[in-house]
């Protein structure tokens, strides 16, 4: 079989590589890097079976340097009445020769059952004809990014193509996960953000009664219709509940024995030479109820004196903090001596004490009688004082008369509406003042405490 073809592999520094057959011009001698075609080489006439590349291949680079004979046309052409050369009928000949060597070396290679390197092009291959079945194990080298959305087909990414882990959170197109995409119960607890569940994704009717804690409904809670509610029912201070009460079937009512929780009482004993914060009373670490009698305090010298308490933790009283604390006390004038009714309320609110009422002025002209009830409610770390107190201030000296214009009984309702901090609160002291003056004396009467368990 006549030599047609070298092959060599290139080391990166050799750019000289010679052949072994010969042609009959320099453009029929072509070459191959790993089976692609280049130019970039030259035949030199005192080399004639030399090929020098002007950049040496690179390692192992195959290097094949082979024959194409022109099969165009042939090297000579002869007219009529010419001179017929030998050397032109050689070269004819010599093509044809070239010509049936190369394509039976070619045929020679189909039946050993082998096809040269690089003899398959892809204007050789049919379309369709290298299937999954003729790619060798490894054979596909991807590079990154190579694979882009118009190479793969419709429906070609199946779920077993997919890794593990694979899908993250930026590969999920914004509105793509819908319900239908959600499987049932997947959304848990720990799924749903920190105040993600708004009022809208509420549905009608959703918040049951299970749904509340004990005490979640508070006060600022309710609508103003259901506070109306009370108010048009519930008669207020100094008023008069009229008509039949009906209770439920079935309706229970705490006997009024000791399981009322009672658990202590305490009680205090005012004289004009006593400043009343010499009595102070710890508050029973399971008390939640609190309630404080005061009995016709009286003031016998001159002046006008508001009566209160002072609230404090283990660390002492709070002289400063009543602010923590929002009370009033609601005074409500009797009608005058013509029998005109005073329709105003004067609003004693002050950050020196929590009132329980008021006395004066001299010569024991009113005295203060009533009930204040504290709510004392304990959780982990918030203390709460919640409570209203109803006092009759009357005129001792003067019962028959008519002082200011003023009958000689008026009434007045204590409000305490809460307070909230993380100081336990476990003592109290009485404070009675004049013209708002702590240091005040001269307060005669008698103050009982008890102490429930119960609310």
């Amino acid at each position: 079989m006549a030599i047609t073809e070298n092959t060599y592999t290139g080391n990166g520094t050799t750019t000289s590589y010679s052949f072994s057959f010969p042609y009959i011009k320099k453009e029929d001698v072509k070459v191959t890097l790993d089976t692609i075609g280049t130019t970039a080489f030259t035949i030199n006439a005192n080399t004639p079976t030399q090929v020098d590349f002007n950049t040496a291949p690179g390692n192992n680079v195959v290097i094949r340097i082979y024959r194409e004979t022109d099969t165009a046309s042939t090297s000579s052409t002869f007219f009529p009445g010419s001179a017929i050369r030998a050397q032109d009928l050689n070269k004819n000949f010599e093509q044809s020769l070239f010509i049936g060597q190369e394509e039976a070396n070619k045929i020679q290679d189909v039946i050993s059952g082998g096809i040269a390197d690089g003899s398959v092009t892809t204007a050789k291959i049919a379309d369709g004809a290298v299937t999954t079945a003729k790619l060798a194990p490894g054979a596909i080298n991807v590079a990154d990014g190579s694979i882009t959305e118009a190479k793969l087909s419709n429906g070609a990414v199946t779920t077993n193509k997919v890794a593990d882990g694979a899908v993250t959170t930026n590969k999920v197109a914004d509105g793509a996960v819908t319900t239908n995409k959600v499987a049932n119960d997947a959304v848990t607890t720990n799924k749903v953000a920190n105040d993600a569940v708004t009022e809208a994704k509420l549905a009608n009717n959703a918040v049951t009664t299970t749904k509340l804690n004990n005490g979640a409904v508070t006060t600022a809670k309710l609508d103003t219709s259901v506070t109306n509610l009370f108010n048009d029912y519930l008669p207020l201070a100094g008023g008069t509940m009229t008509g039949n009460i009906t209770f439920a079937a079935g309706q229970t009512f705490p006997p009024s024995s000791s399981s009322d929780g009672f658990i202590s009482n305490s009680s205090a004993t005012f004289t004009s030479t006593t400043n009343a914060s010499n009595y102070t009373f710890s508050i029973p670490s399971n008390a939640k109820r609190i309630v404080i009698n005061y009995l016709r305090l009286a003031k016998p010298s001159g002046g006008f004196a508001y009566v209160g308490i002072n609230i404090g933790d283990s660390n002492g009283l709070w002289t400063t903090g009543q602010n923590q604390v929002n009370h009033s006390l609601l005074y409500s004038k009797a009608n005058n001596s013509s029998g005109t009714p005073i329709n105003q309320d004067e609003v004693i609110d002050t950050n020196i004490l929590i009132p329980l009422g008021f006395v004066g002025l001299s010569f024991a002209q009113y005295a203060s009688s009533g009930t204040l009830t504290l709510f004392r409610i304990t959780d982990s770390s918030n203390n709460y004082f919640s409570g209203t107190g109803a006092s009759s201030i009357t005129q001792v000296a003067l019962s028959t008369d008519y002082v200011n214009s003023e009958s000689t009984r008026n009434s007045a309702i204590t409000k305490v509406d809460h307070i909230n901090s993380t100081l336990p609160v476990s003592q109290f002291s009485f404070v009675y003042t004049s013209n708002l003056s702590t240091t005040a004396y001269g307060i005669d009467g008698y103050v009982s405490i008890n102490y429930y368990s119960n609310i």
